[in-house]
């Protein structure tokens, strides 16, 4: 009956995101089986890179976090990478951590680091870079943290939570599962988040803020000097700037307080509140009270 059991397990979890066992919450796959068999093996590894000029960064990391922060003064990549792999043989582990190892190469214009896909292995990379740089980071199964960069930013997180903080230049953000959330502080480029997440917390932000996709959480948003956009297949928001704050609650509350517009919100089901909105207002709701 056990074995039964487990069978119907595997099977189902396979139906569901890439082979996620039990859903998406605990992304255990079947190239996973190593990390629950074997036994856990630990190693780090650190490595130097010129950036060129002018040139960018990329970063690929399929299992792990990427930590990334504008701090390095001698323009150059210090990159530290502390492995973790799941063996059932020291010999094995010794073999696995060779493979293991970030792959650099260097463009006319970008430096890129990719981490191999490794069974058992996962690699949280903590990386410093020139501030100028601009930035492209992607995390599969991981979170992404930037922060103290100038230059503009791209980060795509597949399975993670995004955290960005003092960043100057533009940020490009796309967070793509359901139970990921995204938080944004003392950003003064513009800010376009994307894709499908729960929890958004963006505080102290100077540029234009463009949200468009799926948010099944709590979204927090105060002090934005620039104009707000939030586009979701319920609701559609829009205004000016925001002197105190926004929130939009998951039991269908939402309230904005000391904010400027024209201020539009078209949504259903909801129960609106807005207090002290200088400007035009215009709202569109069914099935709630205002």
């Amino acid at each position: 009956l056990l074995l039964l059991i487990f069978a119907g397990v595997i099977f189902s979890g396979l139906r569901h995101e890439n082979g996620a066992f039990f859903g998406h919450r605990l992304h255990i796959t079947p190239n996973d089986l190593d990390q629950f068999l074997g036994d856990k093996h630990e190693s780090d590894q650190t490595m130097i890179q010129a950036l060129p000029t002018g040139a960018g960064f990329s970063v690929d990391n399929p299992r792990g976090d990427v930590m990334i922060s504008g701090t390095s003064d001698d323009n150059r990549i210090h990159i530290v990478v502390p492995k973790e792999i799941y063996s059932r043989s020291d010999s094995d582990a010794e073999k696995k951590a060779l493979q293991f190892s970030p792959n650099l190469s260097t463009g006319s214009n970008t430096v890129t680091l990719n981490m191999p896909t490794l069974a058992g292995g996962r690699a949280d990379l903590t990386i410093t870079v020139p501030p100028a740089a601009a930035i492209d980071v992607t995390a599969n199964h991981g979170d992404i943290h930037v922060n103290s960069i100038r230059g503009p930013i791209t980060v795509t997180a597949n399975h993670g939570d995004i955290d960005l903080s003092a960043i100057t230049g533009p940020v490009s953000s796309h967070i793509n599962n359901g139970d990921s959330s995204l938080s944004a502080h003392s950003v003064t480029g513009d800010l376009t988040i994307e894709g499908r997440g729960n929890d958004l917390t963006l505080t102290d932000l100077s540029g234009p803020v463009s949200i468009n996709g799926e948010f099944y959480g709590s979204t927090h948003i105060e002090r934005i000097r620039g104009p707000i956009k939030f586009h979701t297949s319920r609701t559609d928001f829009q205004l000016a700037r925001l002197d105190g704050e926004v929130d939009i609650t998951p039991n269908a509350d939402l309230s904005a307080s000391q904010a400027v517009g024209p201020l539009t919100l078209s949504t259903r089901n909801r129960n609106i509140t807005l207090d002290r909105i200088a400007g035009d207002v215009s709202v569109t709701n069914s099935n709630g009270s205002v």
